[in-house]
């Protein structure tokens, strides 16, 4: 028998997506395994909170996760350390259709400058290869940066982009949008710091928004550093549903 095949998970289908509200409470913290990853299925779970991590070594599997304990943070509860509050004096806020922050540079003085939505491939494609050239398992393969650039071009994914003065990519992040809360899925740094003023962007556009919080998925002691907080699952459904 293939070893895919004698995964500890109930195979994906259907029924899998289109369970209501109130059933997921049935489901561990993997929920189904898939050799699939489509739209129609991340259109639909990515709402229910469920995020797909592919296998480690195994490129054709994919894990369909809704963590018991959720890892969230709220916007001002974001913990700008001693170390990187200076550079905020230092950021250009380039996008348009969001205030810029208080105390932010201006277009002729400025270290770091902060967009959304203007690279979103070279962010994933940095996220990709921090994760692949350190030492941290990664879910991020060539199939899933497929499917979030399919759902960029629907608008369901943005990213978070910080370039320095010489325009070069030098952090970021990117996450899966729905109609009412954003769920980071990976940061990346070239720069000390950079990451944390692409996060840092987010939270201020998700204040803006009236969106009270940001969907972290899994707690590690980098997002604890920063501010996140866990939460159990009922708790994270009513946020959902009141969302």
């Amino acid at each position: 028998m293939p070893k895919k095949a004698r995964q500890p998970y109930p195979l994906f289908e259907r029924s899998v997506y289109d369970f209501p509200w109130q059933e997921l409470d049935n489901f561990e913290d993997i929920m189904a395994f898939d050799f699939e990853l489509t739209l129609e299925k991340c259109r639909a779970l990515y709402r229910k909170g469920c995020f797909p991590w592919y296998q480690e070594d195994e490129d054709d599997c994919v894990l369909w996760w809704h963590p018991r304990q959720r890892a969230i943070l709220k916007p001002q509860d974001l913990k700008i350390s001693h170390s990187w509050k200076p550079l905020l004096k230092r950021v250009f806020w380039d996008i348009l259709d969001t205030p810029s922050p208080t105390g932010c540079g201006t277009a002729t003085f400025y270290d770091y400058r902060i967009t959304r939505d203007q690279d979103f491939k070279s962010v994933i494609q940095s996220c990709k290869d921090k994760r692949s050239k350190g030492r941290e398992s990664t879910w991020i393969n060539d199939s899933l940066v497929k499917i979030m650039l399919e759902l960029h071009a629907e608008s369901l994914s943005q990213s978070y982009e910080v370039w320095d003065r010489q325009n070069n990519l030098v952090g970021g992040l990117y996450g899966v949008r729905t109609e009412n809360f954003f769920m980071g899925e990976s940061m990346f740094s070239h720069v000390n710091h950079a990451s944390k003023l692409a996060l840092w962007a987010l939270c201020h556009d998700c204040k803006t928004r009236n969106e009270d919080w940001v969907d972290c998925q899994v707690m590690n002691p980098h997002l604890a550093s920063l501010g996140a907080t866990l939460i159990d699952r009922g708790e994270y459904l009513r946020k959902l549903v009141g969302s």
